[in-house]
């Protein structure tokens, strides 16, 4: 399966270029790159010539083993493959089976930007910040046109390979979670349980977390991305913890409270956070935009006089990359469509007391939206 959502990517990257009359796609962005099926490798440069039926793969010499392995068994083999090495310092001597060109990427680049134009070819780049010469730059932006948005715009709807693979990986986070919470969790630190955490994600599947892990307990619960510390639990703190496995290259994201059941002093805070999470699943539906979503959040938690301390947007895209498309913040302009997966994260952030969130994986298909990280939100210990 996973030779097939490459494969599915890629027919679909084609399929935009020829309706747009694009010949040559430059992939400069590792995630792009990643979700063509190379390998998440920055300082690489993927050329899929579509004229020539052919894709070359530009990858730093120390990197050529392990991305000619992962791309080989990844691309089409409609298209002629090549696969070449270049230098970040010259070596004297290398390996007979590695093809070396004696040149850096930015000279590449421009070799492949001048045969486009010589040939009146329409050629087409990803990702412009990956270019860090004002000179290369330039001729990029004259002879090529930028896709960037578009092809954000193509990974944002993902296809029923991708949704497996991601509906997978949520399923990781939901049993390492599980795990952890039949175990003990007063009397050892924040570090000690994202470790035995990241063990569980690992243990039961997955390639790597997707994120570092996020385990915050008490006070430091009001830092939205708050690190693993040496604070130790004890009885009637809050703990939130932000958890997310990857498996081949794609991702889950999920967010639950851990809340001692002899407390109700942050009961009217997490009720509210819940009924912001519970009104925006109601409200989605494809064709209406990120922020109409946002909104029902904002919304939500302003009627408690509790919007102020919600500090960040509700949602993100989720695949490739942890934030991608689409947006759910206030001004997102982005349209929610079938087939899409985001997170609805509302969290409110008051300082010196806590910080509650809790974030739901959202598949929006033709039912309506369906939940992927289906567990308790609220967790008593």
């Amino acid at each position: 399966m996973k030779t097939k959502v490459f494969q599915e990517n890629l027919r679909r990257l084609i399929d935009f270029s020829e309706r747009n009359n694009i010949h040559k796609i430059m992939i400069l962005n590792d995630s792009n790159q990643t979700w063509l099926g190379a390998s998440r490798l920055r300082g690489s440069l993927l050329i899929i010539d579509i004229s020539e039926r052919e894709i070359r793969y530009y990858t730093p010499l120390l990197e050529y083993y392990r991305s000619y392995d992962i791309i080989k068994s990844n691309i089409d083999q409609s298209f002629n493959l090549k696969i070449y090495a270049y230098y970040r310092y010259k070596l004297q001597e290398v390996p007979e089976d590695i093809n070396v060109l004696d040149k850096d990427l930015n000279k590449i680049i421009s070799e492949e930007i001048k045969v486009s134009s010589e040939k009146e070819l329409r050629c087409g780049y990803d990702d412009i910040n990956m270019i860090f010469s004002d000179e290369l730059r330039d001729v990029l932006k004259k002879y090529c046109i930028d896709i960037r948005n578009e092809v954000l715009d193509i990974r944002s709807v993902k296809t029923s390979y991708e949704i497996e693979i991601i509906s997978k990986a949520a399923e990781i986070s939901i049993k390492a979670l599980r795990k952890l919470l039949d175990e003990e969790l007063i009397g050892y630190s924040e570090k000690q349980i994202a470790a035995r955490l990241l063990y569980m994600i690992r243990f039961y599947g997955a390639d790597e977390e997707a994120f570092p892990l996020i385990v915050a307990s008490a006070s430091n619960s009001v830092y939205p991305h708050s690190k693993p510390e040496d604070r130790i639990i004890r009885y009637g703190d809050v703990i939130l913890i932000d958890i997310g496995a990857r498996i081949n290259e794609y991702n889950s994201d999920m967010t639950r409270m851990i809340v001692h059941k002899g407390s109700g002093a942050y009961e009217g805070y997490i009720e509210a956070v819940n009924e912001a999470v519970n009104n925006s699943l109601e409200k989605i539906s494809a064709g209406i935009k990120g922020s109409f979503i946002d909104n029902i959040a904002r919304e939500t938690l302003r009627r408690r006089g509790l919007a102020k301390y919600f500090i960040h947007s509700l949602g993100h895209g989720v695949g490739i990359d942890v934030h991608e498309k689409p947006s759910l913040s206030p001004d997102s302009q982005d349209i929610l469509r079938e087939n899409m997966i985001f997170t609805i994260e509302p969290g409110i952030y008051i300082k010196d007391l806590v910080g509650i969130r809790i974030e739901e994986l959202v598949l929006l298909d033709k039912r309506g939206p369906k939940v992927l990280t289906d567990m308790e939100r609220i967790i008593f210990y």
